[in-house]
């Protein structure tokens, strides 16, 4: 196929397979050149850089990202696009195809299997990825695991949720997603994309969002466990000040225990979850940190 990115030839071979888009798997694939040109010219691939895609889907991004990569490794969980893909990926050598799901693959087996040089433990590549909007959750926390491996995150997601990542405090959208992603890394939205940009058209406005990770985090924290129990604890109770919020999340947190430990990082006492940035969590949750040293032991 001379033009995989068409979406007559593209479409052409969907119909020969016999393939409908199931909604369930969000495949809402992108045709459109331009689009798929400035989703990878984000993500600042060099030929020596290996990518990383979630959803290979009609095969569109896969191959743009092949024409600028080492390699690309690509996982798709429905096998019906098998024989579409074999035929897309035909005239290339450098895409690594594996039929699972991403949520439940061994990611880095995988990566390795396909000739990622990890030893190092530092970036070799960028993830790039129209996600399917199902899985868009509990992929995001499993990249930013391992974090370490990727200079940058491309990936398109409900335009709903991209406000999420990056919402201030104290706005409607901000929650313990924008604390878990902006602890991770510096997110900025690229561009927005209506329904129209995909086939078939979702219902719902997608955006591209490029995540940077920082290393470790963009705040220095104590014990990142226990900032992020806190963070969950704050946004779980809404509409109760911190210390009501936080009250029992550990045995010897008490109300007062948590006053103190606002006061001495100079955060109001009555003052509630959603109105706190990252760095002040990270300061919370090292004051809490000390607290729990401090307690009297059986």
């Amino acid at each position: 196929m001379s033009d995989p990115a068409s979406l007559r030839q593209a479409l052409t071979l969907l119909r020969t397979a016999n393939f409908r888009p199931k909604r369930r798997l969000g495949q809402n694939f992108i045709f459109d050149h331009n689009i798929l040109d400035r989703i990878v010219d984000l993500a600042g691939l060099s030929p020596q850089d290996y990518a990383l895609e979630i959803g290979a889907g009609a095969g569109t991004l896969t191959l743009a990202l092949a024409k600028r990569a080492a390699l690309v490794t690509a996982f798709e969980v429905d096998r019906k696009l098998e024989p579409i893909l074999q035929q897309i990926f035909q005239p290339v050598n450098n895409v690594r195809l594996h039929w699972e799901d991403f949520i439940k693959a061994p990611l880095i087996e995988g990566l390795k299997e396909d000739g990622w040089p990890l030893e190092k433990e530092q970036p070799v590549g960028a993830v790039v990825s129209n996600l399917p909007y199902c899985i868009t959750a509990p992929a995001i926390e499993k990249l930013l695991s391992v974090k370490y491996l990727f200079r940058r995150m491309v990936l398109l997601v409900q335009a709903e949720v991209a406000e999420r990542m990056v919402a201030a405090p104290g706005s409607p959208s901000y929650g313990s997603l924008s604390v878990f992603v902006q602890y991770h890394c510096h997110p900025q939205i690229a561009a927005k994309l209506p329904p129209g940009s995909f086939w078939p058209r979702p219902k719902v406005d997608s955006t591209l969002i490029l995540l940077e990770p920082a290393q470790p985090g963009t705040v220095v924290v104590a014990d990142e466990t226990l900032f992020f129990q806190v963070a969950r604890a704050a946004f779980g109770k809404r509409r109760k000040t911190l210390p009501n919020a936080l009250a029992g999340v550990r045995e010897s947190w008490t109300p007062d225990v948590i006053r103190a430990a606002l006061m001495q990082v100079g955060i109001p006492p009555d003052c509630r979850g959603e109105t706190l940035s990252v760095a002040e969590f990270g300061r919370l949750s090292d004051a809490l940190s000390s607290a729990l040293e401090f307690q009297p032991k059986d």
